[in-house]
């Protein structure tokens, strides 16, 4: 529903709302009752840089909340096949592979693949973008990974925390493989203007340095950049009134024609950044015209 989606923002917003209505108190991570939830982002396929999907469960290595995040072409295959996000729950009789192609959505047998590797099992779907498990998911091994794009051209993805593999190998799972879509998402006018500008100061302004900085500059483009729009304050005066009205204090950074305010929020307490938001939403609206 919208009221959700607009309320819990992001892959990880989503899973946690439904992991803490649909996951039973209690419940053993590796057993049937347990899920396992892929979730993508509004922003996912849309922008440069955000093509990160996350894994959710009830993690068998600490038995609490856990999210896992990979790389790759999968989370953008999500999006291009109409998804947000899976829910996979229950467990299969044997070892089964999960393929969706649109609104065309079969379990297979997969007892072939069983102890085979990720990349093994990857080239043996041509025109997929896979996700999979090796022998230590499936041996139910509290670390097992998940790992996707191993097999093809393009970034790989490795899904490392909290043992989720594991959860994938007790619902007998062994792979989810999504059609690749080569047409483009239709966007609005707004949307590609803005694509457009991120991807010009991504050019001009964070790939030539990435030699030096390494992902650092990335880090600091997507983590800590809050984009101003055209029409909106400039970076210095919104920084000059946090730091004058509300006590907040930013720095105005510019990336190519996009100006905005770096905020460090690993310099803030956990309590306060509810705060540092909202003292920032309002520093805008006291500029707007």
């Amino acid at each position: 529903p919208n009221s959700v989606l607009t309320k819990y923002v992001g892959g990880k917003g989503l899973a946690a709302y439904y992991m803490y209505r649909e996951i039973p108190k209690n419940c053993d991570p590796l057993s049937a009752e347990n899920k396992l939830m892929f979730f993508v982002g509004p922003l996912t396929g849309l922008f440069p840089g955000f093509d990160r999907y996350v894994v959710c469960s009830k993690s068998p290595l600490t038995h609490t909340f856990s999210d896992s995040y990979a790389g790759g072409w999968f989370a953008t295959t999500i999006r291009k096949n109409g998804f947000l996000g899976l829910i996979i729950e229950g467990k299969a009789d044997k070892l089964v592979s999960l393929k969706i192609d649109g609104d065309r959505v079969t379990i297979e047998d997969a007892t072939e693949f069983s102890g085979k590797s990720p990349t093994q099992v990857d080239k043996f779907l041509p025109g997929y973008r896979v996700i999979a498990i090796g022998l230590a998911g499936e041996d139910l091994v509290k670390y097992a990974c998940i790992i996707g794009n191993v097999g093809k051209s393009g970034r790989s993805g490795v899904a490392g925390r909290g043992g989720l593999g594991a959860v994938m190998g007790s619902k007998n799972l062994k792979m989810v493989a999504f059609k690749e879509v080569s047409t483009p998402f239709l966007l609005e006018e707004n949307v590609v203007k803005l694509r457009k500008k991120i991807i010009d100061a991504l050019k001009n302004e964070i790939v030539p340095d990435i030699g030096i900085g390494g992902n650092l500059k990335l880090v600091d483009f997507f983590n800590f950049f809050d984009i101003v729009p055209e029409d909106g304050p400039a970076a210095e005066d919104l920084a000059d009134l946090l730091l004058r009205k509300y006590r907040t204090g930013t720095i105005p950074v510019h990336f190519g024609s996009l100006n905005g305010i770096r905020v460090a929020f690993c310099s803030v307490e956990a309590e306060d950044i509810p705060q540092l938001c909202k003292n920032l939403q309002n520093a805008a609206r006291d500029l707007m015209p």
